[in-house]
Parts: structure tokens; sequence; C-alpha cells
């Protein structure tokens, strides 16, 4: 974008900044002058503007340009579009700071959100709170596609957990449940299921002691929805349970949800992706996710 003065006198230019539902997918670099100094009359200056989506569909934002000219803020809207790269169905950390694709349901005492207080990466993370044990709260969205071959990432701290609780879902078109990881607050481990499409259920459990409070981890769990099908899940870069069955479905995944359902308390989440390739618990070509407490 070009910014000219067209009065006639020089312009002080406060600042340029940008703002509004997803400003965090955007950035902006300018060699405009900035108060004290001035921009003449008649001159121009040069501001770009890039698009980094922090998740699929429209994402909107504005530039705005303080200075001490008649209207100010000027003001310039910016929408770009954000798309799953080949084989992502569902990415996002939560960095336009809402919950945008997620959909949300929840009993009077669950809430659901956004906060940038505790986060596994960048500056948000969703969250899920219970005020009892007989409250639920849940955040879902959509794949690009359904799938048969996956693998879900989503990273997660308990913070004042009661009991145990479900912490993540897929599901078909038909809402039919077909894999789930719940948290098992005895054993502090994790207990996985998968069924295929005759309601056969594959029983599947961590080690116990594996998860603690006020830690994140990242899990990741393959579900590969065939005859000859193989289930599996990673913690933190780690295997933790697999099993190779009959997982043959009728309808494919295509929902995933993220709960707390059964105790009092908040889940965080953080950096979910779903794609059809392992890509380690915090991205390609990353380290593996670490366990650390978040201040």
């Amino acid at each position: 974008m070009t910014l000219t003065n067209s009065g006639n006198a020089a312009l002080t230019i406060a600042s340029i900044g940008l703002g509004g539902a997803n400003a965090g997918d955007f950035a902006q670099t300018n060699a405009c002058p900035l108060g004290p100094a001035t921009l003449a009359a008649g001159a121009s200056c040069a501001i770009s503007v890039t698009f980094t989506p922090a998740a699929s569909g429209s994402r909107t934002a504005t530039l705005a340009v303080a200075d001490d000219a008649a209207g100010s803020p000027h003001t310039v809207a910016l929408t770009g579009t954000g798309a799953t790269a080949p084989g992502e169905y569902l990415l996002d950390g939560f960095e336009s700071g809402t919950l945008g694709a997620w959909k949300t349901f929840n009993s009077a005492g669950g809430t659901p959100g956004v906060q940038a207080t505790v986060v596994n990466s960048g500056a948000q993370a969703g969250a899920a709170a219970n005020t009892a044990n007989s409250d639920y709260t849940a955040l879902y969205a959509n794949l690009t596609a359904p799938q048969t071959q996956t693998y879900s990432r989503f990273c997660f701290r308990l913070a004042g957990l009661s009991g145990t609780t479900m912490l993540a879902q897929g599901r078909d078109i038909t809402n039919t449940t077909v894999w789930e990881v719940d948290y098992n607050h005895g054993r502090r481990g994790l207990d996985i299921y998968f069924w295929n499409g005759a309601r056969a259920r594959v029983d599947l459990y961590s080690p116990g002691n594996l998860v603690q409070a006020d830690t994140w981890y990242c899990a990741e769990v393959q579900a590969n929805q065939a005859a000859a099908g193989h289930a599996e899940v990673w913690l933190n870069g780690t295997s933790v349970a697999q099993a190779d069955a009959d997982l043959s479905v009728t309808n494919a995944y295509s929902q995933l949800y993220l709960w707390n359902n059964g105790a009092s308390g908040t889940i965080y989440y953080d950096d979910v992706k779903v794609a059809d390739a392992y890509s380690g618990p915090v991205g390609a070509g990353a380290a593996p996710c670490r366990p650390r407490r978040s201040p």
C-alpha cells in the first residue's frame, strides 16, 4: 500500500498498526516516518502487509494509521483465506485469539474459550473449564474432508482437575464416535478406544503415572480405518499404546472433539492438527514436544 500526504502541510504519523478479529494472522512493515518526524506535503511512503493464517477459512483484520490529519485513524480492511496444506485436514493453534472454526456446547457450569495465560506455543491456547464434576465443555471442528487414514495431534494441560475426564474424540459425519482418548485420574494415564463400523471396540491403555498436572503434553492418535487397520497413540513423541485390528468403518472420521467431560477444573488445548502422515507432536521438522510447566 502507498500512504500519500495529499494536504499542503507536513503530516505527523503517530503509529501504524493492526487490529481486528484476526490481527495476529497479518504483519506489516513500513517506510513511513513516525513522529516527531513528518511526511512532507505531496510525499508518499510504502506499507507492506503479509498474511500467515493461523487457521483455515476467512480471516480479517484492519490496518490503522493514526496521524494528525482529519478523520484519523485512517484504516484499510484486510482479508485473506487460510487453506490447509495438501494432506492436512485441520490446523489451529488458537492464535487468532478466537475459537474461529470451532463450535462449542457446554453445561451451565462449563466454559469454552481462548486465553493467553497458559499456552504451549505462540500466544494463545484453547480452554475447557468446568465448575463441577457434573459439568461438560466441548470444542469441535470439522475436517476439510472425511478421512480413513489420519494422525490427530492435540497438546493438552490439566489444571485443578478433580477426576477422570474425556480429552478428545474422533467422530464421523453421523456424530458416531470412531476413537476416544480419556484421562484416567486414578492411574494418571490415558485410556484409549477405537471402534469399527460394526461397533466392535479395541481398548488400549498407556502406562500409569504418565500424565501430571500443570504440565503440557502433546498426544498424537493414529487411526487407520481399514480391515487390516492400525491404531497407535504417542505422547511427546513416544509410542504409549498400539494395536492391529479390524478398524473398517461405514463412515470415515470427519470431526475432532476436544472435551472436559466428567471433572471440575480446566483443560487447556493447543497446537491441534489432523493430517494423513505422522509429523511429530509439534510439527514437521521440529524437535519432539517436551513437557514444560506454564507460568
